[in-house]
């Protein structure tokens, strides 16, 4: 759940995304990647704590970002990536201003755990 934040206004949103990822190097320890696709932002705030004055307002949106994986064994990768958000609506933090759409940045750290059958990467060579 992502959580904006401004001066006057604190909202919830569920954002569920559907995208591509091209990894450069998926057989390397260490590989670059890139990623997009689109998303739809779901306005939680009024329905978490009950307001009904909370402006209800949906967006869509398309992400893209990079980041770097680095693979710690079979199981456990780690990545930083960076990635940028657009979205359709203006009211998302609270300030609507002209004809200019939201849009937000994350940074982050992101930890992975493989779950299954493991891959044979030698077979895939």
């Amino acid at each position: 759940m992502t959580q904006l934040t401004a001066t006057r206004v604190k909202r919830n949103y569920l954002q569920p995304r559907l995208g591509i990822n091209i990894q450069f190097s998926p057989y390397d320890k260490l590989a670059p990647y890139v990623y997009g696709g689109g998303s739809y932002m779901a306005n939680l705030s009024g329905q978490l704590n009950g307001d009904s004055n909370v402006a209800k307002s949906d967006a869509l949106g398309f992400h893209y970002g990079a980041g770097l994986q680095y693979v710690i064994n079979d199981d456990i990768s780690v990545s930083l990536f960076m990635e940028n958000t657009h979205t359709n609506a203006d009211d998302i933090d609270g300030n609507v201003f002209g004809n200019i759409s939201d849009r937000f940045y994350n940074m982050g750290i992101q930890i992975k755990y493989r779950l299954g059958k493991k891959r044979n990467y030698d077979a895939l060579q």
